[in-house]
């Protein structure tokens, strides 16, 4: 299993469907259109006899507009404890990045941070750094001094430690050398997975979900505060006077990003590893591998609740 990251909009729906055409959905802009982790087949070669299946995983991208990064991380940290209890082997990551990006944007940071608590050192060796988007760029030139800005200021630890970085050119041809060279590397533990899996912490507690509860404590602070002042605000004015109904409606946007934000901050407060063993395990202590025999992929569908259809396009690859 491959897993493929990075920001939303940094075109990994665009990857995937290099490698096997039409197999995940892909939106225009920055919109994402990947709401929980999506796994497909490829075959990789073009000779029939010769090919190669490998399980490609699409995860939701951080920095979405529509969605917080506290819900974001829930969903890929119960896919990848899901993984890790089944024992399906990861091989490697693909992790995106935009070249389009006049420079490494705050939000982009702050995930490539986490992206690296949440791998870990030990996992770097594993992990593909691509630059995307070339295409889209009048000057090519640019896209080199950017790439090697990327180099010496945000990727430099992650290359000495074994982290292979490349360019993408939209092909099939690329894509599939990029997945190819990861097949040849060991199977990999994340940190996040020894965190939440062995050690039964707390999403929030974890490396990287340490960074996602700073910034939800550090936003819960500043919505109230202007929750408060808009209340504040309102006192005294009239119900139907124009003034008051746009501070009402001001308020009112507030206070349900205040209830967002709590509900954020009680996700990270979750135990991710004993409840997902808890799913992994009958009442009287019997795993539920029984149930599906060696069909891990089965299991591994069935605990996440994915579709029936996408267990038929992956099983094909198991090979237990």
């Amino acid at each position: 299993m491959i897993l493929v990251m990075g920001v939303t909009g940094a075109g990994k729906s665009y990857f995937i469907n290099r490698l096997a055409e039409g197999t995940v959905q892909e939106g225009p802009g920055l919109k994402s259109q990947t709401q929980q982790p999506q796994v497909v087949k490829a075959l990789l070669g073009d000779d029939t006899e010769l090919q190669t299946e490998v399980a490609i995983v699409d995860t939701p991208g951080f920095d979405d507009s529509a969605r917080p990064d506290s819900e974001i991380l829930d969903e890929i940290s119960q896919f990848l404890a899901v993984q890790y209890l089944v024992g399906i082997e990861l091989q490697g990551i693909i992790y995106l990045h935009r070249i389009t990006d006049n420079r490494m944007q705050g939000s982009a940071f702050r995930y490539f941070q986490m992206f690296q608590r949440l791998c870990g050192e030990q996992a770097f060796g594993n992990v593909i750094l691509l630059t995307t988007m070339w295409d889209q760029l009048p000057d090519e030139a640019v896209g080199y001094r950017r790439e090697q800005e990327l180099r010496k200021d945000y990727w430099d630890m992650m290359e000495e430690k074994g982290s292979h970085i490349a360019i993408f050119d939209g092909s099939h041809e690329m894509a599939e050398s990029i997945v190819l060279r990861l097949l040849g590397k060991a199977k990999v533990t994340l940190d996040i997975q020894r965190e939440l899996v062995d050690s039964n912490k707390p999403l929030g507690d974890t490396l990287a979900g340490r960074l996602v509860a700073s910034s939800v404590e550090a936003r819960l602070i500043e919505i109230e505060k202007l929750e408060n002042q808009l209340t504040h605000r309102l006192q005294g004015l009239e119900s139907t006077d124009s003034q008051a109904s746009n501070l009402r409606r001001e308020r009112d946007k507030a206070k349900a990003e205040v209830a967002a934000q709590k509900q954020g901050r009680n996700r990270l407060k979750a135990r991710v590893g004993s409840e997902t063993k808890r799913k992994v395990e009958n009442e009287d202590g019997t795993t539920v591998k029984k149930r599906f025999d060696r069909d891990k992929i089965g299991m591994f569908a069935a605990l996440l609740g994915l579709g029936v259809n996408l267990v038929f396009a992956i099983l094909p690859f198991v090979g237990f």
